[in-house]
């Protein structure tokens, strides 16, 4: 195919349209988040703060931990039959993954990168929220030129993606597009951008017209920026995907033993769903003591529904979850918010 003529000619003239759109469309979304030149605004970011918090701080952590997480990350090791034909009966294929010497189903060693995303965002979000959501934007573009790469076959990236992406598809996943590792990216964002607007429109034009957010943090319902009910919406995200998900899942898959009651046909077991539920309660008030170093019972009462209530809902569902399980968690926690209180 590479052979032909004017095959080279045709990638060279979609790689330019490609990555002009990219440039165009990062630019903009990153000018309206910022409502500010981005280039310009990134720099006075980074450079006008200098502490162990600072961006450039950030980004260091990012670059510095992506060197183990790509050499440990999973790597397949063998491919196999199933058991247990299809419905239609076809042959279901199963993937194995080596995970830091272990060997690992396909649905842990996916999880592997949900655990990635907590470790290199939690940080950011927690402590430089506007960089951090700066960052997912640009990713989220850099996300969906990589899956238009892939899907106009452009040499030489395009075979590359497609053998990579592949492994890890299952049964959820069909049609053209892989999409289920940018929800993963869009459902960690989506919240943080929510709480960070909700934080901006919590500041009337003018004292004399006060917004119904700026209400909200006026009485104290969601107290200052650096209060843990911030902590807990812009972190929606990772807790519901990145904590309770992946416990669901490698709790399950390794200790499960009973399924969960009042649900015929379910895969789910009860030791992944109270795995799920437990993990998010522990990693919430966490986020919550760095935040203000001690949880509001407030806070630790809606933390503990919402974690309920998504682990049920993880539990009960077998769509794809990457982006309705960080909304719901999101929901219910700001509505717990809102009727009870918490700063």
């Amino acid at each position: 195919m590479a052979g032909k003529p004017g095959f080279e000619t045709r990638c060279i003239v979609t790689w330019g349209v490609l990555g002009t759109s990219l440039v165009v469309l990062g630019y903009t979304l990153a000018w309206l988040f910022s409502a500010r030149e981005p280039v310009t605004y990134l720099l006075a970011l980074v450079l006008s703060n200098t502490s162990r918090n600072s961006p450039l701080s950030i980004a260091l952590f990012w670059v510095i931990s992506l060197v183990p997480a790509l050499w440990l990350s999973p790597s397949p090791t063998s491919t196999g039959v199933t058991a247990n034909p299809g419905d239609n009966g076809d042959v279901k294929r199963r993937t194995e993954f080596r995970v830091v010497g272990l060997r690992v189903r396909q649905i842990t060693a996916r999880k592997w990168y949900h655990l990635l995303a907590v470790i290199l965002f939690s940080p950011g979000i927690i402590l430089q929220p506007r960089f951090q959501a700066l960052a997912l934007i640009i990713a989220l573009v850099l996300f969906c030129c990589v899956e238009c790469v892939r899907l106009a076959r452009l040499w030489p990236l395009a075979d590359l993606l497609q053998a990579y992406l592949s492994r890890y598809l299952d049964s959820r996943e069909k049609g053209p597009l892989i999409v289920s590792h940018t929800y993963l990216l869009l459902g960690i964002t989506l919240p943080l951008l929510l709480s960070l607007l909700l934080l901006e429109s919590s500041k009337p034009m003018s004292s004399s017209t006060p917004t119904w957010a700026s209400s909200l943090v006026s009485d104290h319902l969601l107290g200052s920026p650096d209060s843990g009910a911030h902590a807990v919406l812009g972190l929606s995200g990772v807790i519901s995907l990145g904590i309770g998900d992946t416990f669901a899942s490698v709790v399950g898959i390794n200790i499960g033993r009973r399924f969960l009651p009042g649900i015929p046909g379910t895969k789910k077991s009860l030791e992944g769903t109270l795995g799920a539920f437990g993990s998010m309660c522990a990693f919430s008030y966490a986020a919550v003591y760095l935040t203000r170093q001690l949880v509001p019972v407030t806070i630790t009462i809606i933390v503990t529904l919402t974690s309920f209530l998504t682990a049920v809902l993880e539990a009960v569902t077998d769509q794809m979850d990457n982006l309705y399980l960080p909304a719901y968690f999101f929901t219910w926690s700001l509505l717990g918010m809102v009727v009870m209180g918490a700063s």
